[in-house]
């Protein structure tokens, strides 16, 4: 009984929250379209005394477009923003400032060609240009990422320091353990020989239990062997698969990501 009433609660809390939030919707939809009416009538209004009726009405929306941006609503400032190069197609700052919302909303595909609009009205323009010239470098760094490589250049890497040819493809989780892995079968067969060496050191003093003494000292010696064939097969094998995956597409791959309002290049952890 208790079980079925909480479930019940539960479910009428579900349905309250839903219902809210649609009227939440409809009033915010509600607002919006009396806001744009009231507009279009300041707009018919405001005609009738325009001189330039054509960039006196698209300056309207203009202004519209400014408040919005203000308030950082760049969805429907970008609406007024278009709206005004609608009407008057070489109003290059509508075509900006459409272009700067679609910056901030992290859109660039959209903003690219209205910055090239506006550059097409003006070629001096400041702002497009220095746009145009950030898009171009982000541009010429992915495509750069993107070459492709030559196999040596990944094997010399490995070769000099095993598992940096695995990051110079990108793979950098790779390169890590490859990395990690031959260091640590390296330090483990320095340790074992230098192990070795003491208690063979101590079979020849000792003049009791010499056998003990000398298995323990071949004991160590074969840790030593073992640790040191795993470390140059950990070697070669991180020569070869830098050669193998030097232009792979987890190499070639590089993450971009967009953070307030601009794109930085992120690296991304790859095998």
């Amino acid at each position: 009984m208790k079980k079925s009433i909480f479930l019940t609660i539960i479910f009428c809390l579900i349905v309250s929250s839903a219902v809210s939030a649609f009227y939440e919707e409809t009033e915010k939809a509600q607002s919006e379209d009396e806001a744009m009416s009231v507009f279009l009538q300041q707009v018919q209004t405001e005609s009738e005394k325009m001189k330039n009726p054509v960039r006196d009405k698209a300056m309207l929306y203009f202004k519209k477009g400014e408040a919005l941006f203000k308030a950082k609503d760049y969805k429907n400032a970008a609406r007024f923003f278009y709206a005004s190069v609608k009407i008057d197609p070489t109003f290059k700052e509508g075509w900006k400032n459409t272009g700067f919302c679609y910056y901030q909303m992290k859109q660039h595909k959209y903003a690219l060609p209205l910055f090239r609009k506006v550059l097409e009205l003006d070629p001096e323009d400041k702002d497009a240009k220095d746009f145009m010239e950030y898009y171009n470098s982000f541009i010429e760094k992915k495509q750069k990422a993107t070459q492709p490589r030559e196999p040596i250049d990944s094997m010399w890497r490995s070769a000099v320091l095993p598992g940096f040819g695995q990051m110079h493809n990108g793979q950098h989780l790779k390169g890590v353990i490859v990395g990690a892995s031959f260091a640590l079968s390296t330090a483990l067969t320095i340790y074992n020989v230098a192990d070795q060496h003491t208690k063979y050191d101590k079979y020849l003093k000792t003049n009791e239990n010499q056998e003990a003494a000398y298995k323990k000292a071949e004991e160590a010696a074969t840790s030593a062997l073992i640790f040191g064939l795993i470390a140059g097969g950990l070697y070669a094998a991180g020569i070869v698969d830098a050669g193998l995956s030097y232009n792979s597409p987890e190499a070639r791959g590089v993450v971009y990501i967009n953070e307030s309002g601009a794109v930085i290049a992120s690296a991304e952890i790859r095998w």
